[in-house]
């Protein structure tokens, strides 16, 4: 999990937009190990990238007038809000969202 302020010279704390990187086990299909704890690769296997599902319960140390959660798929397009709210800034991350899986989320405040 990481987040990072992407408003021009504002602070995480200060940011009305941040960037959320949440990364979970991923694997090319196909993907073929030489041993059981899958540090040697014996075939790296063929797009697309399969990425294991989970979620993680997120809360903003700050409030905010009104904010949104939205997936970015990994093309760069922003899809609508899966989530909104205003106030305490919190929330449950899924990477299996209704638009295909992803690892990156665009929160606005």
């Amino acid at each position: 999990m990481a987040i990072s302020a992407i408003d021009a010279e504002r602070t995480l704390s200060q940011s009305r937009r941040l960037l959320l990187i949440f990364a979970t086990d991923a694997q090319n299909s196909n993907m073929v190990f030489r041993d059981s704890d899958e540090k040697v690769i014996e075939d790296f296997g063929e797009l697309p990238v399969r990425i294991r599902k989970n979620y993680v319960d997120l809360e903003l140390s700050r409030t905010a007038g009104k904010w949104s959660l939205s997936p970015v798929g990994l093309d760069g397009t922003v899809y609508p809000p899966v989530d909104r709210g205003s106030g305490r800034v919190a929330f449950r991350l899924s990477n299996d969202t209704p638009y295909g899986p992803t690892t990156y989320f665009l929160v606005e405040m």
